[in-house]
C-alpha cells in the first residue's frame, strides 16, 4: 500500500469526523423523548467510533481490508451529514 493511498484515507477519515463534530449539513430531527434521543446519540457515536476504528485498522496495517476501510468510511460520512443539533438538543445532557 503506498504512501499516498493512505494519506488520502487518513484525510478522508479526519474531514468526515470534522463534518460530524461541527455539523457542515443538515440531519434529521431526531426523537422527541429525551431518553431515547440519548439512546440515538449513543448509537451514533458508536457507529462514528467502529467507521473510524475500521479506518484505522487499515491505515495501521492491521489486518483490515480495503473493503473494511471503505465501509469504515461510508459510516463517518453517514454520520457527518447529521446535525449536531439533532444529536445533543437542549435538555438531553447525562449527568
Amino acid at each position: 500500500m503506498s504512501n499516498r493511498v493512505v494519506n488520502v484515507l487518513a484525510a478522508a477519515s479526519v474531514a468526515g469526523l470534522m463534518f460530524a463534530l461541527f455539523g457542515m449539513s443538515a440531519g434529521n430531527a431526531g426523537a422527541a423523548d429525551p431518553a431515547e434521543q440519548v439512546k440515538d446519540r449513543q448509537q451514533t457515536m458508536k457507529k462514528l467510533g467502529g467507521g473510524m476504528g475500521a479506518v484505522g485498522k487499515y491505515v495501521k496495517n492491521e489486518g483490515a481490508t480495503l473493503e473494511d476501510a471503505a465501509k469504515g468510511a461510508e459510516a463517518v460520512l453517514a454520520v457527518s451529514k447529521v446535525d449536531p443539533k439533532a444529536i445533543f438538543p437542549e435538555g438531553t445532557a447525562v449527568g
